[in-house]
């Protein structure tokens, strides 16, 4: 009895089905940026017709090209392709994103006073696990009563959560550095959470890491991350002697195109708080630092609006006060080497002020009022 017949898989016609295509997108990009374009069509495609709003070429017939994007915006891409008899095309509009490369010019300065950050340009959280992230709390901060935190205690081991900065020009700057304050507290003396601290100077298509803060690391070392003793339940919540100040040198990485990541790994310790995030030129993070160079010199700090600044380097010309969210405070002329600044009625928080002297030098310093 004839119960079949044999059948080859390799004689069944190869029929065009879909038209489809990748790149790497989920990753930011800037002006300047080429982009590898793959095509994964189904069966027997011959011919390829790509078209590249805003990209260099517009237009290609190569199966896997490579495209340039000089300008920031959102650009279709769209495929044509043929086995011969059948044509397919798809559009994917706004499948490319290239972002400005100086989003925030050359200062960031952010206390999370005021700030929402499902619309903020400044900062981007990346909830890798579509858990818990970090979130702003008006519990706890440095110096003031708001900060960004995660409840750490509530997060299962091993879970990443990221802040990552927009782009900036800091191609320019004379000193730049990254600053923030941070507390945290174990729960155990088995929690082995980390802040680990990258930049990039290409819009974070790489990064390099410039600190790990580590929970299990010796009491007093540079690499703790601990800022408070044990707390095995409840909520943690820092008190004022409770807060640490991280600062490094960014020189090295100075660019149109930076960014900064501060990426968490959970570790089944307590909560983490992230204050006064900085990222620009400073002569000073803070009284003993501002006089590191012995030419600038910024007192009291903190303060209650009403400052003196001292120059060694010629005297002072201009003075220009900024909150953390950009707006000038205070701004006027002066010439003389040592001057005395008063902000009137303004709130307590972080503020920058920008000193240019005689010589031509302009210093940022950072200062609180409290």
């Amino acid at each position: 009895i004839d119960t079949g017949s044999d059948y080859d898989l390799e004689d069944t016609p190869q029929f065009l089905c879909t038209a489809d295509f990748g790149a790497r997108v989920d990753q930011p990009f800037c002006p300047g940026s080429e982009i590898d374009f793959e095509e994964i069509t189904t069966h027997n495609a011959v011919s390829f017709n790509w078209v590249f709003e805003g990209g260099t070429p517009e237009t290609s017939t190569e199966r896997d090209p490579k495209v340039l994007y000089n300008d920031a915006g959102m650009f279709d891409v769209s495929l044509t392709v043929s086995d011969g008899d059948t044509t397919i095309t798809v559009l994917k509009e706004d499948f490319v994103t290239i972002q400005d490369n100086n989003l925030l010019g050359d200062l960031l300065g952010e206390g999370f006073e005021d700030i929402d950050l499902s619309t903020t340009q400044k900062l981007v959280i990346d909830n890798k696990d579509g858990d818990r992230t970090f979130e702003v709390t008006e519990t706890a901060g440095f110096n003031s009563s708001s900060s960004l935190y995660l409840r750490n205690r509530l997060v299962v081991r091993d879970r990443e959560d990221d802040i990552l900065t927009n782009t900036m020009d800091i191609s320019q700057l004379s000193d730049a550095i990254v600053s923030f304050d941070y507390a945290f507290a174990k729960k155990s003396s088995t929690s082995e959470d980390r802040l680990e601290v990258f930049v990039s100077s290409d819009c974070g298509i790489t990064w390099t890491r410039r600190k790990l803060l580590r929970a299990d690391a010796s009491t007093g070392s540079t690499s703790s991350l601990v800022t408070a003793p044990d707390q095995s339940s409840g909520d943690f919540i820092p008190t004022q002697d409770q807060w640490k100040n991280y600062t490094v040198s960014v020189n090295s990485f100075k660019s149109e195109g930076f960014r900064v990541r501060l990426a968490w790994t959970a570790g089944g310790g307590n909560n983490i708080y992230i204050d006064n995030l900085f990222v620009g030129s400073a002569a000073s993070v803070g009284v003993n630092e501002s006089a590191r160079d012995n030419m600038v010199k910024l007192y009291p700090n903190p303060n209650n609006g009403s400052l003196n600044i001292e120059s060694e380097a010629g005297s002072i010309t201009h003075v220009e006060v900024v909150n953390v969210y950009g707006a000038v405070v205070f701004n006027e002329d002066f010439n003389a080497e040592k001057v005395s600044v008063n902000l009137g009625e303004v709130k307590a928080g972080i503020y920058f002020a920008r000193v240019s002297n005689a010589s031509g030098n302009t210093n940022n310093m950072k200062f609180i009022v409290e």
